[in-house]
């Protein structure tokens, strides 16, 4: 994160002839998760709506290019349901709470005086910091136990009753593409994980954002 921070200051500090602009933005997302495990037949994945909102800026490097970056109060999540194959096992929908910094380049195509094409892609580091996992846990027995657990931000290995532990830092790209409007930039997006969140059990699961987001820029003099 500290990496990702300095690499942000270079390029707005090195780029002192182009134009700084400054904003909020917010968002509608369908968050999910993607399996990168080889058990993805004991689970039926579906996404569940989160949102996003935040301090966005934008460095215009030339006519066309620019780099964009924020802090973002980020919601990700999923629902996870075991399936026939799965003896026992939990069904759960699970929400977790992110600040996150993305870093993504983006290239300008004018369409007209007022109006403006983006594509974009890039990476982004996140840090968790609250979290919930309710749901159902299916016994050996047939018993079925309700669950409602504390998310914590952990890399411990050990399973502790009540609590879900995911990793804390969270790492992967982002995609998009959008229209830009006088001062607005409305913006369809695609974050994906890198790699798996959990620090405990045998399932492998990454975050899986689609976000549709609204933002408004100002310059920065």
């Amino acid at each position: 994160m500290r990496k990702l921070l300095i690499i942000i200051f270079c390029l707005y500090t090195t780029a002192s002839f182009a134009q700084l602009k400054v904003g909020l933005e917010a968002g509608y997302n369908t968050s999910g998760f993607i399996d990168k495990g080889s058990d993805i037949q004991y689970f039926n994945l579906s996404r569940i709506p989160t949102f996003q909102a935040g301090i966005v800026a934008e460095q215009t490097l030339n006519k066309h290019f620019s780099v964009s970056s924020g802090l973002i109060y980020f919601q990700k999540g999923g629902r996870k349901d075991k399936t026939v194959f799965a003896t026992t096992g939990a069904s759960t929908t699970s929400k977790f709470n992110y600040l996150q910094i993305p870093l993504n380049l983006q290239y300008s195509i004018p369409l007209n005086k007022t109006l403006r094409a983006l594509v974009g892609a890039g990476l982004y580091g996140a840090v968790g910091f609250s979290g919930t996992e309710k749901g159902t846990d299916e016994q050996i027995s047939g018993n079925t136990t309700v669950l409602d657990n504390k998310v914590k931000f952990s890399n411990n290995p050990y399973y502790t009753s009540g609590t879900t532990y995911v990793k804390p830092l969270d790492f992967g790209y982002d995609v998009l593409v959008g229209l830009a409007y006088h001062q607005f930039e409305f913006k369809a997006t695609l974050t994906n994980g890198f790699g798996n969140i959990y620090p405990t059990g045998s399932t492998r699961f990454a975050n899986s954002v689609i976000g549709f987001t609204v933002a408004y820029l100002v310059p920065w003099k």
